[in-house]
């Protein structure tokens, strides 16, 4: 389930990675603010290619690398926990 969530330019910094895995993961959305006023969005890559129409090729090997990173941390196999 995806959120949309807004945060202080100074709160996003300091939390700027567990944002962006929420935009990763849950398709969160991030409004950005400034002195409380809103002054960017962060989405994720398909949200955005589906708003502007506009097909980020640059980055298809990183969608693909974050997708199998992905599917690996959301459903872990058991193996990982034989050595805890």
């Amino acid at each position: 389930m995806s959120n949309i969530l807004k945060v202080s330019l100074t709160n996003a910094r300091h939390k700027l990675g567990d944002l962006i895995m929420g935009v990763l993961l849950r398709k969160d959305k991030v409004i950005l603010e400034k002195n409380g006023n809103p002054v960017a969005i962060v989405v994720n890559i398909e949200e955005y290619e589906n708003l502007t129409g506009e097909k980020l090729e640059i980055i298809d090997e990183t969608k693909f690398a974050f997708q199998t990173f992905s599917d690996e941390w959301l459903h872990p196999s058991n193996d990982i926990y034989d050595n805890l």
